[in-house]
Protein backbone atom coordinates (compact mmCIF):
# COMPACT_ATOMS: atom_id res chain seq x y z
CA UNK A 1 0.00 0.00 0.00
CA UNK A 2 1.38 3.83 -1.05
CA UNK A 3 1.08 6.16 1.81
CA UNK A 4 1.61 9.53 1.69
CA UNK A 5 1.85 11.66 4.87
CA UNK A 6 1.98 15.70 5.96
CA UNK A 7 1.90 16.89 9.14
CA UNK A 8 3.27 19.85 11.26
CA UNK A 9 6.86 19.62 12.22
CA UNK A 10 6.19 18.59 15.77
CA UNK A 11 3.93 15.74 15.45
CA UNK A 12 5.97 13.74 13.10
CA UNK A 13 6.97 11.05 15.54
CA UNK A 14 3.25 9.86 16.05
CA UNK A 15 2.75 10.26 12.15
CA UNK A 16 5.44 8.22 11.49
CA UNK A 17 4.48 5.88 13.99
CA UNK A 18 0.68 6.04 12.77
CA UNK A 19 1.11 6.30 8.89
CA UNK A 20 4.38 4.06 8.37
CA UNK A 21 6.29 6.54 6.46
CA UNK A 22 8.59 9.54 7.02
CA UNK A 23 5.87 12.76 6.83
CA UNK A 24 6.75 15.66 5.02
CA UNK A 25 6.08 18.50 7.43
CA UNK A 26 5.23 22.13 8.01
CA UNK A 27 7.90 23.88 7.98
CA UNK A 28 9.90 23.62 6.00
CA UNK A 29 7.31 22.88 3.52
CA UNK A 30 4.48 25.47 3.45
CA UNK A 31 1.55 26.29 1.12
CA UNK A 32 3.81 27.96 -1.03
CA UNK A 33 5.65 24.99 -2.14
CA UNK A 34 3.41 22.39 -1.81
CA UNK A 35 2.73 20.73 -4.45
CA UNK A 36 -0.82 18.83 -5.49
CA UNK A 37 0.66 16.93 -7.06
CA UNK A 38 2.34 14.96 -4.69
CA UNK A 39 -0.95 13.82 -3.49
CA UNK A 40 -1.51 11.94 -6.81
CA UNK A 41 -0.83 7.54 -7.00
CA UNK A 42 -1.70 6.82 -3.14
CA UNK A 43 -3.80 4.81 -1.72
CA UNK A 44 -3.23 5.97 1.38
CA UNK A 45 -3.03 9.82 2.54
CA UNK A 46 -2.53 10.70 5.95
CA UNK A 47 -2.71 14.35 7.40
CA UNK A 48 -2.29 15.69 11.13
CA UNK A 49 -1.80 19.59 10.78
CA UNK A 50 -4.20 21.87 12.52
CA UNK A 51 -7.28 22.82 11.50
CA UNK A 52 -9.47 25.86 12.59
CA UNK A 53 -13.23 26.32 12.24
CA UNK A 54 -13.95 28.55 9.23
CA UNK A 55 -10.98 28.48 7.76
CA UNK A 56 -9.81 27.31 4.27
CA UNK A 57 -6.15 26.18 5.27
CA UNK A 58 -4.63 23.74 7.23
CA UNK A 59 -1.74 25.19 9.28
CA UNK A 60 1.93 23.85 10.41
CA UNK A 61 3.73 24.29 13.46
CA UNK A 62 3.46 27.91 14.80
CA UNK A 63 0.40 28.52 12.33
CA UNK A 64 2.51 28.73 9.04
CA UNK A 65 -0.27 28.04 6.20
CA UNK A 66 0.59 24.42 5.25
CA UNK A 67 -1.83 23.30 2.39
CA UNK A 68 -5.02 25.32 1.16
CA UNK A 69 -8.45 24.13 -0.18
CA UNK A 70 -7.75 25.31 -3.45
CA UNK A 71 -4.24 23.03 -3.59
CA UNK A 72 -5.98 20.30 -2.15
CA UNK A 73 -8.99 20.71 -4.69
CA UNK A 74 -6.55 20.67 -7.69
CA UNK A 75 -4.69 17.46 -6.05
CA UNK A 76 -5.52 13.89 -7.97
CA UNK A 77 -6.84 11.79 -5.20
CA UNK A 78 -8.82 9.02 -7.06
CA UNK A 79 -9.40 6.11 -5.11
CA UNK A 80 -7.36 6.98 -2.18
CA UNK A 81 -8.46 6.72 1.47
CA UNK A 82 -7.80 10.05 3.42
CA UNK A 83 -7.58 10.55 7.29
CA UNK A 84 -7.31 13.64 8.64
CA UNK A 85 -5.97 14.14 12.46
CA UNK A 86 -6.77 17.94 11.85
CA UNK A 87 -9.31 19.59 14.14
CA UNK A 88 -12.45 20.46 12.42
CA UNK A 89 -12.83 18.77 9.29
CA UNK A 90 -16.34 18.04 9.60
CA UNK A 91 -18.40 20.81 7.33
CA UNK A 92 -14.98 22.34 6.01
CA UNK A 93 -13.93 23.77 2.78
CA UNK A 94 -10.79 21.11 3.32
CA UNK A 95 -13.35 18.23 3.20
CA UNK A 96 -15.71 19.44 0.13
CA UNK A 97 -11.99 20.26 -1.51
CA UNK A 98 -10.85 16.41 -0.47
CA UNK A 99 -13.81 15.28 -1.60
CA UNK A 100 -13.93 17.49 -5.40
CA UNK A 101 -10.23 15.52 -5.78
CA UNK A 102 -12.08 12.48 -5.88
CA UNK A 103 -10.90 10.80 -2.91
CA UNK A 104 -12.60 7.50 -2.21
CA UNK A 105 -13.29 8.17 1.61
CA UNK A 106 -12.44 10.87 3.79
CA UNK A 107 -12.12 9.82 7.44
CA UNK A 108 -11.93 12.60 10.54
CA UNK A 109 -13.45 14.31 13.41
CA UNK A 110 -15.98 16.75 14.24
CA UNK A 111 -14.18 19.63 16.23
CA UNK A 112 -10.94 19.54 18.10
CA UNK A 113 -9.08 16.09 18.07
CA UNK A 114 -6.25 14.57 20.59
CA UNK A 115 -3.42 12.78 20.22
CA UNK A 116 0.18 12.72 21.02
CA UNK A 117 2.99 14.15 19.54
CA UNK A 118 5.51 11.57 20.12
CA UNK A 119 3.63 8.44 20.81
CA UNK A 120 0.39 7.36 19.22
CA UNK A 121 -3.19 7.16 20.90
CA UNK A 122 -6.41 8.70 20.06
CA UNK A 123 -6.97 9.99 16.36
CA UNK A 124 -3.52 8.38 15.66
CA UNK A 125 -4.38 5.51 17.20
CA UNK A 126 -7.44 5.15 14.52
CA UNK A 127 -5.26 5.92 11.66
CA UNK A 128 -2.90 3.46 12.40
CA UNK A 129 -5.75 0.43 12.94
CA UNK A 130 -7.04 2.08 9.82
CA UNK A 131 -3.56 1.80 8.00
CA UNK A 132 -3.59 -1.89 8.55
CA UNK A 133 -6.76 -3.05 8.00
CA UNK A 134 -6.71 -1.24 4.40
CA UNK A 135 -3.45 -2.78 3.95
CA UNK A 136 -4.77 -6.48 4.61
CA UNK A 137 -7.31 -5.88 2.01
CA UNK A 138 -10.60 -4.53 4.28
CA UNK A 139 -13.17 -2.10 2.29
CA UNK A 140 -13.09 1.36 4.55
CA UNK A 141 -16.42 0.53 6.27
CA UNK A 142 -14.81 -2.62 7.36
CA UNK A 143 -11.47 -1.07 8.26
CA UNK A 144 -13.54 1.30 10.40
CA UNK A 145 -15.74 -0.92 12.49
CA UNK A 146 -12.50 -3.23 12.82
CA UNK A 147 -10.67 -0.07 14.06
CA UNK A 148 -13.20 1.39 16.36
CA UNK A 149 -13.23 -2.17 17.74
CA UNK A 150 -9.38 -1.82 18.64
CA UNK A 151 -10.41 1.29 20.46
CA UNK A 152 -12.91 0.49 22.36
CA UNK A 153 -11.13 -2.35 23.40
CA UNK A 154 -8.24 -0.48 24.31
CA UNK A 155 -10.74 2.19 26.56
CA UNK A 156 -10.51 -0.66 28.72
CA UNK A 157 -6.93 -0.44 30.36
CA UNK A 158 -6.52 3.04 29.42
CA UNK A 159 -5.46 5.83 31.87
CA UNK A 160 -7.62 9.01 32.21
CA UNK A 161 -5.83 11.08 29.37
CA UNK A 162 -5.76 7.93 27.04
CA UNK A 163 -10.03 7.08 27.94
CA UNK A 164 -10.22 11.10 26.67
CA UNK A 165 -7.98 10.18 23.67
CA UNK A 166 -9.89 7.15 22.55
CA UNK A 167 -13.20 8.20 23.41
CA UNK A 168 -12.56 11.23 20.66
CA UNK A 169 -11.26 9.29 18.39
CA UNK A 170 -14.57 7.09 18.63
CA UNK A 171 -16.30 10.07 16.86
CA UNK A 172 -14.52 9.81 13.77
CA UNK A 173 -16.79 9.34 10.55
CA UNK A 174 -16.56 8.50 7.14
CA UNK A 175 -17.46 11.09 4.67
CA UNK A 176 -17.56 10.32 0.64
Amino acid sequence: MDVFAYCAWSMRESVRQAAGVAPMTCPPVSALEFEPGWLRGHDFVYFKLHGLRGQPFWYGDEYQTAVTASQLRSADLAGAVVFVANCHLEGSAMLAALLEAGAKAVIGGPGANYALKYGVNGADLLGLWLRRWLRFGASVQRAMALSQKVLRLRLRTANELGKFMLRDALEFEIYG
